[in-house]
């Protein structure tokens, strides 16, 4: 049965209004926060996004380079993967295999030193891989280029997933209740932003024989460092300064972020509150709170979304745009992949981060579902049609079908399940199990996109294309009920809220059972 939201609340500006709960003593924050400085969360929020741009750069390095990596020639002593090696195949699975590393190492040391300092060590190994990319062709033999270039993706992988946990509990734990939708989907918006740059990056190398696949790397080796600059400037979030007996700090760094004209007492005086029922624990406290349902089912809400947006086949589509074009016989692949797929990406996303606090989180995902399973079934339609009625000596008419299909297909992810996802497993998962937890899920999430970026041609060609597209459509068809019966909706909500409203809902039913067993039921 889905759960019921909770009344809005938050930092305020304006006077307090009362409760109509007697039992919860809550005021709700106006939709117009006058006084409030926004800039200053907008600032550390696109300060700390940058580390999702580079995320995006790292998903989409692989299509980006492939063909400038397909078509080096080894007699001008410049190093490449040959289309038919082994190394060509798995170039995209590499990355991923990192991340799921990544993030649950972030988790505990988001937790142990501060979300901050977290996303900022994580600059370290980004600087590493596209360091070891940008150098692997200046290695004499193919066997060492190829072993410094795999290693370089895999640090950048490893990155790709601390930045996917850091960032988004980062933003939320700065953001108000008002706009922590708003602020949480702009990760997703710079992890487009970053694919769509690299794309035309890889588009150049494509066509200038003097801009390769390793000047590529070294743009993105400059990002990492003016990111790390810039990171110097923010402030760690108040939430993690309280949790570690910083209780002063934290008030200033509040009352910075939110500005002298807002009063911060009520969402300082909630984080007190949550904070008393969750004492500091040790690392095996820590992992017996997971036998209460009260945190358990949030953790498992947020696998079941990690789950359902890889299982989009986004990954696929990404990593393989290029390849599924081509398929579809439609002149220029790699430019339209490139700009259509890219483009679509980002305009997209950008509407997902103005409608996810009006429309709300269970909205936009339905409507992704559905949109997402319609389109996995247009496209393999085409696959269909173009196997039976195409020929290799002309150009296929039922390409625009698949134009259409995938357009619409990336259109529904980035609206719902691209973004969405990471903004709610920061909002799900209760505060004193957020660093195990977020980097369970993160791992969770990094290991299917490995799993499914290096299974999807191999499975497409044992099932036939069709086939494979319409296995993402049926599991984006099950994402549907997943979403309407068991995901709470926490537009508006602070995150003191929704962690009450697991605790109520869940620890009142465990009670009840409770006396069920050892009195009987009273009915």
């Amino acid at each position: 049965m889905a759960h019921k939201s909770l009344k809005k609340g938050g930092a305020s500006c304006s006077a307090i209004e009362p409760s109509p709960r007697a039992d919860v003593e809550e005021e709700t924050e106006p939709s117009n926060v006058t006084g409030a400085r926004v800039w200053t969360i907008t600032l550390f929020t696109m300060t700390a996004c940058l580390g999702s741009m580079l995320n995006g750069f790292v998903l989409g390095y692989s299509s980006a380079t492939l063909v400038d990596l397909n078509n080096t020639n080894p007699e001008t002593g410049e190093h490449g993967l040959a289309s038919d090696s082994a190394y060509s195949s798995l170039f995209g699975a590499f990355a991923p295999v990192g991340a799921l590393v990544g993030g649950p190492v972030a988790g505990w040391m988001s937790d142990r030193f501060g979300r901050k300092i977290g996303i900022m060590v994580g600059g370290i190994p980004y600087t590493l891989g596209w360091l070891f990319i940008s150098c692997a062709n200046a290695v004499p033999s193919q066997d060492g280029f190829i072993a410094l270039f795999e290693l370089g993706r895999i640090l950048t992988g490893f990155a790709a997933g601390w930045m996917s946990l850091c960032v988004p509990v980062y933003v939320s734990e700065i953001s108000t209740a008002k706009l922590k939708g708003l602020f949480g989907a702009c990760q997703q918006l710079f992890v487009t932003l970053g694919i769509f740059f690299v794309e035309i990056l890889g588009t150049i190398s494509s066509y200038r024989p003097d801009f390769k696949y390793y000047h590529v790397s070294l743009v993105a080796l400059a990002i990492v460092l003016v990111f790390e600059a810039l990171m110097l400037i923010t402030k760690e979030t108040p939430r993690w300064l309280m949790s570690h007996n910083k209780p002063d700090v934290a008030k200033d760094v509040l009352r910075f972020l939110r500005g002298p004209a807002c009063n911060i007492d009520k969402e300082l005086n909630g984080m007190v509150e949550a904070l008393k029922k969750q004492p500091q624990l040790t690392f095996g406290q820590t992992l017996q709170e997971f036998r209460h349902r009260a945190v358990y089912f949030p953790v498992l809400l947020a696998l079941g979304l990690a789950f359902f947006q890889q299982f989009s086949g986004i990954n696929a589509a990404i990593f393989y745009a290029a390849p599924i074009f081509s398929e579809a016989q439609v002149s220029n692949p790699t430019l339209v992949a490139s700009f259509a797929v890219g483009a679509v990406q980002v305009v997209f996303t950008l509407v997902s981060v103005l409608l996810v606090d009006l429309a709300g989180r269970k909205v936009l995902l339905v409507i992704g579902s559905v949109v997402l399973s319609l389109s996995g079934v247009m496209i393999g339609v085409e696959f269909i049609l173009g196997h039976f009625y195409c020929h290799s000596d002309s150009a296929c008419r039922f390409s625009p079908l698949a134009i259409v299909g995938l357009i619409f297909y990336i259109m529904a992810f980035s609206i719902a399940w691209g973004a969405i996802p990471w903004l709610m497993m920061s909002e799900l998962i209760p505060q004193r199990v957020r660093g195990i937890s977020s980097g369970i899920v993160t791992a969770f999430n990094w290991s299917l996109a490995a799993i499914i970026t290096g299974a999807f041609k191999p499975y497409s060609d044992a099932v036939r294309p069709w086939f494979a597209w319409w296995t993402f459509a049926v599991f984006m068809a099950l994402s549907i009920p997943f979403v309407l019966l068991l995901l709470p909706e926490t537009k508006g909500h602070s995150l003191e809220e929704i962690e009450e409203l697991f605790e109520r809902h869940h620890n009142t039913k465990e009670k009840e059972k409770l006396v069920e067993s050892n009195y009987g039921s009273v009915n």
